[in-house]
C-alpha cells in the first residue's frame, strides 16, 4: 500500500514537472512571436510567467530582460541580465549577457562599466565583431568625456583665476579709496584746526585791569568830580539875587 501510494505521488509529481516543463516552453514560444513583432510588453509579461515557472532557467531571464531593454527600461534590465548571468552554464551565454550588460550600461551613461562589461563578453568570445565595435564605440566616448571634463576644469579654473584677479583688484581699489578718504579727513581737520587758530586770532583779547590801577581810576574820577562840584559853587557864590521893591 505504501509502495502504490509513493508511486501515485511520484507520477504525480512527474505529470506535473512535465506539465510545468511544456507550459515554460509554451510561454517562451509565444513570448518570442511577441518579440520579434516588436510587441515588447507582452513578450516581458510572457517571459516572467515562464521565469516563475523555472527560475533557475537563462532563457527566461535573458529574454525578459532584453524585452525591457527594448522599453529603453535600462535600469531595470540591468538586475535580471545579472541574474541571467548567474544562471549562464556556457561561454556563448556569458558572452551574449556581458554584451547587452554593456549595451545597458552605456544606455545610461556608465561608460567605465559599458568598457568593462564588453571587455568580459569578449574574454568569453574574443570573435564577436559586433562587440568589439560596441568596445571601440564606449572607449572613444570615454576619451571624449575625459577631454571634456579636462576642458570644463580648465574653464573652471580659469575662471576661479579671474574672480580671484577680479576680487584683488576690487580689494586694491577698496584700499585705494580708503586711504584717498583718510587724506581727505585728514585734510579736512587740519582745515577745521586752521579756522579755529584763525578765530582765536581774530578775536580781541580783554585787557586785565589791576587792583592799584582800579583805586587810580577811581581816585581821579572822584578828583574830578570835586572839581566840578568846586566850580558849582563858585559861580553860585557869585551870583547875586537882585530884589526888586514893591515901592
Amino acid at each position: 500500500m505504501t509502495y502504490k501510494t509513493n508511486s501515485l505521488l511520484l507520477y504525480f509529481l512527474l505529470l506535473c514537472f512535465v506539465s510545468y516543463a511544456q507550459q515554460e516552453k509554451i510561454l517562451l514560444h509565444q513570448g518570442n512571436a511577441l518579440y520579434k513583432q516588436q510587441k515588447f510588453l507582452e513578450a516581458e509579461q510572457k517571459f516572467g510567467l515562464a521565469k516563475t515557472l523555472n527560475p533557475n532557467q537563462f532563457e527566461s531571464s535573458f529574454n525578459e530582460a532584453n524585452a525591457l531593454y527594448k522599453q529603453k527600461m535600462f535600469d531595470k534590465a540591468l538586475p535580471i541580465f545579472r541574474n541571467a548571468l548567474e544562471l549562464s552554464d556556457t561561454k556563448e551565454q556569458k558572452a551574449k549577457t556581458y554584451h547587452n550588460i554593456g549595451n545597458s550600461y552605456l544606455q545610461t551613461q556608465k561608460i567605465d562599466a559599458a568598457i568593462e562589461s564588453y571587455k568580459q563578453a569578449l574574454r568569453n568570445n574574443p570573435n564577436d565583431e559586433q562587440t568589439r565595435y560596441n568596445l571601440a564605440y564606449a572607449m572613444q566616448l570615454k576619451q571624449k568625456q575625459d577631454q571634456n571634463k579636462k576642458q570644463d576644469n580648465k574653464q573652471n579654473q580659469d575662471q576661479k583665476q579671474e574672480e580671484q584677479k577680479q576680487q584683488n583688484q576690487n580689494k586694491k581699489e577698496d584700499q585705494n579709496n580708503k586711504k584717498d578718504q583718510d587724506k581727505q579727513q585728514e585734510s579736512e581737520s587740519q582745515n577745521k584746526d586752521q579756522e579755529s587758530e584763525s578765530n582765536k586770532a581774530s578775536k580781541p583779547k580783554k585787557e586785565s585791569m589791576s587792583k592799584e590801577d582800579a583805586e587810580r581810576m577811581l581816585k581821579a574820577i572822584q578828583n574830578q568830580e570835586n572839581k566840578l562840584q568846586q566850580k558849582k559853587k563858585i559861580k553860585l557864590d557869585g551870583e547875586r539875587i537882585r530884589i526888586e521893591k514893591d515901592w
